[in-house]
């Protein structure tokens, strides 16, 4: 007894056809992304001159991805601890990685509803 699933080709064949045509959609969503990701893992910063909130930016979008980068000396210190001149540790602020997390749901929910869009046309 076996089973078949239909549609596969026809669904390939949309897949191309957006792939093909609207790949700026794609770069349109992860630039705007990109941008809220920003925006938020700047809240969470903590500031004392202003340098590190200020530093956070994005790669353009190449085939398909995007970077979020701070290029401080000291945002990884900041990002995952560090140890003290005396033996202690500063825990760190973890501020991009809970950006992450927290964007991680809004990221698929607008992803979902793109495609759906785009599928239907």
């Amino acid at each position: 007894m076996g089973a078949s699933i239909n549609g596969f080709d026809k669904l390939n064949a949309k897949w191309s056809r957006i792939l093909a045509e609207h790949s700026e959609h794609r770069d349109t969503l992860l630039a705007q992304q990109a941008e809220l990701l920003i925006n938020d893992v700047k809240m969470k910063t903590p500031v004392d001159t202003g340098t590190l909130r200020n530093a956070w930016k994005r790669t353009p979008i190449n085939a398909g991805a995007v970077e979020v980068y701070n290029n401080t000396e000291y945002a990884n210190h900041v990002e995952y601890g560090h140890r003290t001149p005396k033996g202690g540790f500063v825990r760190g602020r973890k501020m991009l990685h809970r950006s992450m997390v927290g964007f991680k749901s809004k990221f698929l929910h607008n992803t979902r509803m793109i495609m759906r869009n785009l599928l239907n046309d």
